[in-house]
C-alpha cells in the first residue's frame, strides 16, 4: 500500500482527535449558525495544515498533493456540516421533508448517534482514498484493497515498510484510545448515572452502661444506641473516566500483542478494586460492567491488529 495513503489517514485521526479542542466541538454544535461555521472552518483549516505538515515530512509536497488535500478538506467540511445539521434540534416546520425529519429523529437515539459517528469517520476515510485516486496519486484496484484487508485480518503474509508499520500503529493507537472512547461514551449515554454522588452508610451499635447506687444495692442500666454514619464521595468527572479508559485500552492492546493475557486479568481486577464500594449502587455497577466489557472487547481487537502489523 502507498505510504502517502497511510500518512493522510494518520493526519485525519490526529486533526480529528488530538487537535480538535472541546471549544471547537462546542462551536461546531452551537445552535448559532455563525458560531457553528467558525467551529467548522477552524476544524477544516487544522486538517488542511496537518496534511501539509505531514506531506512535507514525507517529502511529497507538490501542486498535485496540495490540491488533493485541499479537496479532501473541502469535502470534510461538507460531511461535518451534514453531521452537525442532523445532530441539531429537529425541525418543527410543517412543510419539512418527512424523510429528513425521520432521519433527524433517528439521529437523536443512541443507535442513531453511534451509527452517525461511525458513518462520519468512514466517509472521511473513503474521501481520502477517493481523492488520491481522482488526482492519480495512487492507483489501486478494489481487489487490492480487499486482499490487503484479508491479509491483515487472517494471515501473517503482510509485507510493510517500517514507515508503513509506524503509520498504521499510530492510527491504531488513536483508534483504540480516542475513537473507541467516544463510541463507548455514546453507547453508554442512557445508562450513565445522572447523579455522580455516592453515599456509603453503615449502622453502629453503642452499648452505654450506667451505675446507680442505692444505699447497699447496685442497679445497672444498659442502653443501646443506633448511630447511622454516612460517608459521601463523588465519582470522578466523565473526562477523568474517559482518560482512564484510554490508558486501560492502550495497555490491553500492548499486552495482547505481547501474548501476556495474564496481565489483562490483573489490570481488570486492579481497576475493579478501586471502585469496589461503588458497586453497591446498582446503577453504577451496571454502567461500569457494560462500559468495561465494551472497552476490553475493542482493546482485544486492536491488540490483535497490532500483533498482525508488527509480526
Amino acid at each position: 500500500m502507498s505510504e502517502i495513503l497511510f500518512l493522510l489517514l494518520v493526519g485525519h485521526f490526529i486533526a480529528d482527535y488530538w487537535f480538535q479542542t472541546a471549544k471547537m466541538i462546542e462551536r461546531k454544535n452551537s445552535v448559532d449558525n455563525r458560531e457553528r461555521q467558525k467551529g467548522l472552518v477552524t476544524h477544516v483549516v487544522i486538517h488542511f495544515l496537518t496534511y501539509l505538515l505531514l506531506l512535507m515530512f514525507l517529502g511529497e509536497i507538490s501542486s498535485k498533493t496540495i490540491l488533493t488535500v485541499f479537496a479532501i478538506s473541502i469535502i470534510h467540511y461538507l460531511i461535518d456540516f451534514g453531521k452537525v445539521s442532523l445532530e441539531a434540534r429537529p425541525t418543527r416546520k410543517k412543510n419539512s421533508i418527512k424523510l429528513f425529519k425521520q432521519i433527524k429523529h433517528y439521529a437523536e437515539t443512541v443507535p442513531g448517534k453511534a451509527s452517525l459517528y461511525i458513518t462520519d469517520q468512514l466517509l472521511h476515510l473513503m474521501t481520502i482514498i477517493a481523492m488520491l485516486h481522482l488526482f492519480s496519486i495512487i492507483d489501486y484496484r478494489v481487489e487490492q484493497y480487499i486482499h490487503f484487508i484479508e491479509t491483515l485480518l487472517f494471515t501473517n503474509a503482510l509485507t510493510l515498510s517500517t514507515l508503513d508499520k509506524l503509520l498504521l500503529i499510530t492510527s491504531l493507537i488513536i483508534f483504540t484510545t480516542h475513537f473507541s472512547g467516544y463510541l463507548i461514551g455514546i453507547l453508554l449515554t442512557n445508562i450513565r448515572p445522572t447523579d455522580s454522588t455516592f453515599t456509603e452508610a453503615r449502622t453502629e451499635n453503642k452499648n452505654i452502661m450506667t451505675l446507680k447506687h442505692k444505699k447497699k444495692e447496685v442497679e445497672e442500666e444498659s442502653t443501646v444506641e443506633n448511630v447511622i454514619i454516612q460517608t459521601s464521595y463523588s465519582e470522578p468527572s466523565f473526562e477523568v473516566g474517559r482518560y482512564i479508559g484510554m490508558l486501560e485500552r492502550l495497555i490491553i492492546m500492548i499486552l495482547v500483542a505481547m501474548n501476556a493475557f495474564t496481565g489483562i486479568t490483573f489490570l481488570v481486577a486492579t481497576k475493579a478494586l478501586t471502585r469496589f464500594k461503588q458497586f453497591e449502587d446498582k446503577r453504577f455497577a451496571e454502567y461500569y460492567l457494560i462500559g468495561s466489557l465494551l472497552s476490553i472487547l475493542l482493546a482485544l481487537g486492536s491488540g490483535y491488529l497490532l500483533l498482525k502489523i508488527i509480526s
